[in-house]
């Protein structure tokens, strides 16, 4: 995760300086500065996905104090997919495949949506292959939009049957054969 920062407008006047912040309880977790009216926080490390409690307070140079707060979501890339077993080499041309999804997500193949977003915690779609080596690759997408780290199937489709035997009978002598 890169650096994360969280603007708001503070509504104090420009003698006022930020004071504490805080995140989920913890006192103080980042840096901060304030720019006029606006409040730049940064914090000393990554905010973890998940729903979070901030917390601000400003003092004038009269020494008065005022502390707001406010709670924010970071969200976070779902879980990839799971994909049930699958024999590496074939000869059917359409593929089928499924596995497990994290709830409220969508299934992606190849940078296609190929299972609509839904609460299922299962899935399954279908491949069409090209004969020799198929890389296909899924990845599960958050009702917000995040993709999932790849998960990478490799399947070869091998549909062309080999070319018929050759079969050499050498020519005997059908009254005397050789034994």
């Amino acid at each position: 995760m890169g650096s994360t920062y969280i603007y708001g407008i503070v509504g104090a006047s420009d003698e006022a300086r930020l004071g504490m912040t805080g995140l989920d309880g913890a006192s103080p977790v980042a840096s901060s500065s304030l720019d006029g009216t606006r409040a730049v926080i940064s914090p000393n490390s990554p905010i973890t996905p998940g729903q979070h409690e901030f917390s601000v307070s400003v003092k004038d140079r009269a020494g008065g104090q005022s502390s707001a707060s406010t709670s924010f979501t970071i969200l976070g890339k779902p879980a990839p997919p799971s994909v049930d077993a699958l024999q590496s080499t074939t000869n059917v041309q359409v593929l089928y495949l499924s596995g497990g999804k994290p709830t409220n997500t969508s299934l992606i193949v190849n940078s296609v949506e190929r299972v609509p977003l839904s609460a299922s915690t299962t899935w399954a779609t279908t491949k069409t292959l090209l004969e020799g080596s198929n890389s296909i690759v899924l990845q599960t997408r958050s009702n917000a939009g995040l993709d999932s780290d790849p998960v990478t199937v490799n399947v070869t489709l091998d549909s062309i049957p080999p070319p018929p035997p050759t079969v050499n009978v050498p020519a005997t002598d059908v009254a005397n054969p050789a034994l």
